[in-house]
């Protein structure tokens, strides 16, 4: 299946077309450069290409280009059971809000308590705060990369300094960090590939947090 994304915009000049997949490469003041790299590593985890055509002046088309399913689709009907984790509460690091939105319905629907952040100091503390008022957090979820902040490493040490029996999930596209191979020995005590569903993300809290 090819989905094509076009605009009209300004354009990228020809010598940065072979970098705006790169992680980190941008050319505006407040980017991150992770955007379209981050499109590019779920797009070929699913098996698929991404390209770009651009002309200065004219605007730009990104051409994705997806495997397609011979399976006939089903009739709608969908049967299974969302798990009920009965409210154990949730702290949730990730720097992007949209994922911050997504992740939090999917953890609400799966009758978890989430209280969301966007940088390390402020997990710190909402977790340091919640440890004080004896109501601590019963999971710490955080994004590997954090623009503009500690990465999710860096902060679970921080909070494993605090309290060192937290149950903590790393969530990353990028499927080559060591952390997402190994991450028991960064203190993680399981991890997630982006993107996931609902199903995906219910089996490996309920590896960290059993169902009572």
């Amino acid at each position: 299946i090819k989905i094509s994304i076009t605009d009209e915009g300004e354009g990228i000049p020809a010598e940065n077309l072979d970098k705006i997949f790169d992680p980190y490469f941008t050319t505006k003041k407040t980017g991150s450069g992770l955007g379209l790299a981050s499109c590019y590593s779920i797009i070929k985890r699913h098996g698929g290409y991404i390209d770009v055509n651009s002309e200065v002046g004219r605007g730009t088309t990104f051409n994705i280009y997806v495997p397609a399913t011979a399976r006939e689709s089903s009739d709608g009907t969908r049967s299974h059971t969302i798990r009920d984790f009965g409210g154990k509460s949730v702290l949730l690091l990730d720097d992007d809000p949209a994922i911050r939105e997504v992740v939090g319905r999917i953890l609400a629907t799966l009758n978890l308590e989430v209280t969301s952040c966007a940088s390390g100091n402020e997990a710190v503390r909402l977790y340091e705060d919640r440890l004080r008022e004896g109501k601590p957090f019963e999971l710490f979820i955080t994004d590997l990369i954090i623009p503009g902040s500690e990465g999710g490493e860096a902060v679970l040490e921080r909070i494993r300094a605090i309290n060192p029996d937290v149950k903590s999930i790393a969530i990353s596209g990028y499927a080559t960090d060591p952390i997402m191979s190994n991450y028991g020995s960064y203190g993680f005590s399981a991890c997630l590939g982006k993107p996931f569903d609902i199903k995906s993300m219910a089996s490996v809290i309920s590896d960290v947090l059993p169902v009572t």
